[in-house]
């Protein structure tokens, strides 16, 4: 007999459910980026300037945000902003991963493990975005720790229906192939539930 769950229990997995399905929505200036909770409307705003400096035959990140920018002409420090070049953009994507963490760390999306993202370039770039650019965002998303990723071109907009949009993209064949699995590994395991009940005791 399946256990009762009270009217409390359900609203409580309604509420999770939508948490976890509401986007966020970054938008991407050359020098400001934006990160919104779609769901509860509270957003932060970065300016994407990282100060790095040298050790040994790499660099560490010293800080994110307008305050970087005070290490400028410092000895040993450089700034990076891994946002303002286009061309750069490979080169620059572990950083752009960082910064982007940092966006959810400060929003306090870490409480929602693995989100969706919607990454809308601005600027320049609002209404149409090349396919090495959408390559870019898109991995840079799921890098950041992104669920799924959709980049979106076009004017801004206040709501946001992600699997519409995830539609007009078309699925990558790496999803088609997990969710090919995941129905293998169901039909398996509904296979192993009926040899059970039909030939054990």
């Amino acid at each position: 007999m399946c256990p009762k769950i009270g009217v409390k229990g359900v609203t409580m997995q309604i509420e999770t459910v939508k948490k976890m399905n509401a986007p966020l929505y970054l938008q991407v200036w050359e020098n400001k980026l934006r990160l919104t909770d779609m769901r509860t409307g509270r957003s932060v705003e970065l300016n994407p300037v990282v100060a790095l400096k040298q050790r040994g035959a790499g660099q560490k990140i010293v800080e994110i945000g307008g305050g970087a920018e005070r290490y400028e002409g410092r000895e040993g420090y450089e700034l990076c902003r891994p946002f303002a070049d286009p061309a750069r953009f490979v080169a620059n994507m572990e950083i752009a991963e960082k910064v982007v963490q940092y966006l959810f760390k400060e929003l306090g999306a870490r409480k929602i493990r693995k989100p969706l993202l919607i990454v809308h370039p601005m600027g320049q770039y609002k209404n149409w975005v090349s396919s090495m650019e959408q390559q870019f965002f898109t991995e840079l998303g799921f890098s950041a720790g992104a669920r799924d990723v959709v980049v979106y071109a076009g004017e801004e907009q206040k709501s946001f229906d992600f699997y519409a949009l995830k539609g007009k993209q078309g699925v990558p064949a790496s999803v088609w192939v997990q969710r090919l699995l995941f129905v293998a590994l169901i039909a398996a395991a509904a296979a192993a539930v009926w040899y059970a009940y039909r030939y054990g005791e």
